[in-house]
């Protein structure tokens, strides 16, 4: 329940992303997808061709210490370890192809886990490098080859019990 109100509290004050279809007939706004304290938020802004990655930077540092602050208002704190980031953004190879980028040194946000060592900097992950969210093995090129790897390594391990079970 106080996860709810937490979710809640975010959703009001954060920036979210924006998700809509080509014609702009559908519409989402996304904050957070959480379960329990464990969460997901995006910050994006599509039609704003202009804003440059330092104010997608800024957005999503809000928007992180904004959970950490309200975990901390009811006496939780982030585990810094776990926090992880994704910075999507694009370029064009020499077809004309647009790539998803690997960050910049500088694609970097700090967030203070309100745990008493102060903030912390965290750099976005690659988009071929996998991020554990809600269980899963997610990353922003789509290729699941770490996703892939879990789920094998998960398998055999069964599969070994199960084969150590009927000897």
């Amino acid at each position: 329940m106080i996860s709810n109100r937490l979710f809640e509290a975010h959703e009001t004050h954060s920036n979210g992303a924006t998700f809509q279809s080509p014609d702009g007939q559908y519409k989402v706004q996304v904050n957070m997808i959480g379960f329990v304290d464990d969460m997901y938020s995006a910050v994006n802004k599509f039609e704003e061709k202009k804003d440059r990655i330092e104010e997608f930077l800024k957005r999503a540092q809000f928007d992180a210490q904004l959970w950490s602050d309200l975990l901390h208002s009811r006496g939780g704190a982030l585990k810094l370890p776990k926090v992880k980031s994704h910075m999507i953004h694009f370029g064009f190879d020499k077809t004309g192809t647009p790539v998803m980028l690997e960050p910049e040194e500088y694609h970097r946000i700090e967030v203070d886990g309100n745990d008493g060592d102060g903030k912390v900097e965290l750099k976005p992950l690659g988009p071929n490098t996998a991020r554990k969210m809600l269980g899963c093995h997610k990353e922003p090129s789509g290729t699941n080859k770490q996703a892939f790897e879990q789920v094998e390594l998960n398998a055999m391990k069964k599969a070994k019990k199960v084969y150590n079970m009927n000897e």
